[in-house]
């Protein structure tokens, strides 16, 4: 079993790779523009009630923690977990069709 596991992992360095890459420059990107968000989100936690930010688990949004938390922890791992899921599904077909072609041909 785990064999298995450390071959088809092996298979999908590449990809796994430039997801966390892509991951660390938005990132990055985003910690970068927290100096300049920062200021501007007392107006943003004055214009909403003070229930959704409880609703939303983002009381702090004017710390570098809540900031992150509100943006990259609800956004990315959605949008990466998603991705990465996609990739490897089509990664299966694709090994799935190209062994089917393959018994076809022999």
């Amino acid at each position: 079993m785990t064999a298995i596991l450390r071959i088809e992992s092996r298979k999908r360095v590449r990809g796994s790779a430039i997801l966390l890459a892509v991951f660390a420059v938005l990132s990055a990107l985003y910690f970068s523009m927290f100096p300049g968000v920062q200021e501007e989100m007392d107006v943003f936690e004055e214009a909403f009630p003070g229930f959704m930010f409880e609703l939303f688990g983002i009381e702090q949004l004017h710390t570098i923690e809540g900031f992150i938390a509100a943006e990259i922890y609800s956004f990315f791992w959605i949008l990466f977990v998603g991705i990465y899921f996609a990739y490897v599904s089509a990664g299966l077909i694709a090994g799935d069709i190209q062994d089917l072609s393959l018994i076809h041909i022999s």
